[in-house]
């Protein structure tokens, strides 16, 4: 792989479809390659609960969701995986779908990891920003924290905030509603049925 790199200084999406598939997830920044790693459980764990928030938000307003692999390209050397995405009913007809994903999403959501959270908070913010995703979800399943943006004036502000439990509203998806102990239910959170006595 090192010598695919090497041979290009400036990668496109085009030279990302060449590419031998080595099993390994690729992010393009100006050209530029970041191999994303592969995630822990707890966020593979979180990222089903979103996609089951955003699937069942879909099944009553339309829309679609996506998680990863899938690559969203911005530009021919922009092209982000994001960890859940959400395209409104009203953008579905400007998708391709026998093709990539070239549509700005609606909603988009990074699940913070300890090799992702720092660009997480900032080039996928600003290239997010940039290209005018409405609202970005950054949770953070160690802390149990959910935060919601709302693109405004070309940058996202803060529009909700929570901890472990309650109840946040998209900023720009009417109707939906996150339950914060949705986000972060776990299989292992699950009560043992206590043992009875002989």
């Amino acid at each position: 792989m090192a010598s695919v790199e090497a041979a290009h200084s400036h990668v496109t999406y085009a030279d990302l479809e060449r590419w031998p598939d080595d099993g390994k997830r690729y992010e393009l920044y100006d050209g530029e390659v970041r191999v994303v790693p592969s995630p822990a459980f707890l966020h593979q764990v979180v990222q089903a609960n979103v996609l089951a928030i955003l699937r069942a938000y879909h099944k009553a307003n339309g829309g679609a969701e996506v998680g990863t692999p899938t690559d969203i390209i911005f530009r021919e050397d922009i092209v982000l995986q994001p960890d859940a995405t959400f395209f409104a009913a009203r953008t579905l007809p400007r998708l391709d779908l026998h093709g990539p994903i070239r549509c700005v999403p609606d909603l988009v959501v990074e699940i913070l990891s300890p090799s992702t959270s720092n660009w997480d908070r900032t080039q996928k913010h600003r290239i997010y920003a940039e290209y005018g995703v409405a609202e970005y979800w950054i949770i953070d399943p160690g802390n149990e924290t959910v935060e919601i943006l709302e693109l405004n004036d070309g940058d996202y502000r803060l529009a909700a905030s929570g901890w472990k439990t309650g109840t946040l509203r998209s900023a720009t998806l009417p109707g939906l509603a996150i339950d914060l102990k949705d986000v972060f239910c776990s299989p292992f959170a699950r009560r043992r049925p206590a043992r009875s006595k002989p």
